[in-house]
């Protein structure tokens, strides 16, 4: 379950990249599968409610139901990885253009001040890809320069509540001293199995994804000044 909230507490905090390090990737990614797949898009829906809502797959899965291919090793199907190569070209391109807003990036230089040995990615986008954006802002911001610990992403062999145990372990510290800042379900989700706290993301054009939950909610992570 999700660890009581205790900025006292806290030795590691652990973010994810779309729409919670950048804003509007979501629907960046939107725009993309309606791009490359103009005549599917009630396959879209179907596939990115079954994989991406859920958290439980990628595009790699997504791309998978929409052209009809087996789920079963998807990611080595070579149909499948050269739409997933389409789409990565699309996306990419646009978060880079997009780039970070700069109140975003003043809580990020703010929690690397207090956590400047601690602080990590962690993402369900493929890890060459997390990586090369990351990088990629690093040369844009220089402050972002070696901010990060690590930089996880896709494929997770025990999802993202596996790779928490792990970050947790890493600074010899218990899951519940660890933070999830995100804005998606498989965020929620690895922090709930982990026993992690969780700052929830939550754009204010979007329904409160956690009615019923106790813990903090940001439009943004610069808000997250207010709370660390």
């Amino acid at each position: 379950m999700i660890a009581d909230f205790n900025p006292d507490t806290i030795k590691a905090v652990v973010f994810d990249v779309d729409d919670t390090i950048t804003r509007g990737t979501i629907a960046i990614k939107a725009e993309a599968w309606d791009v490359l797949f103009p005549n599917k898009q009630e396959l879209v829906r179907e596939a990115r409610e079954l994989y991406e809502y859920t958290g439980k797959g990628d595009r790699y899965n997504i791309i998978a139901h929409i052209i009809g291919a087996p789920q079963d090793n998807c990611f080595d199907n070579e149909a499948v990885q050269q739409w997933a190569q389409r789409f990565e070209a699309t996306v990419q391109k646009n978060v880079r253009d997009n780039g970070i807003h700069q109140d975003d990036l003043h809580a990020l230089e703010y929690v690397h001040q207090i956590f400047p040995e601690a602080m990590y990615v962690l993402s369900v986008t493929p890890q060459k890809s997390v990586e090369e954006n990351i990088q990629f802002f690093a040369t844009q911001y220089p402050s972002m320069q070696n901010m990060f610990v690590r930089i996880i992403g896709t494929p997770l062999v025990e999802g993202k509540a596996g790779a928490l145990r792990d970050i947790a372990k890493e600074n010899n510290c218990n899951p519940g001293t660890l933070v999830v800042i995100g804005d998606g379900n498989s965020d929620y989700q690895g922090a709930y199995d982990a026993g992690t706290q969780f700052i929830g993301v939550n754009p204010n054009d979007r329904a409160d994804k956690w009615p019923q939950e106790n813990f903090p909610k940001v439009p943004n992570i610069s808000h997250i000044l207010e709370l660390l």
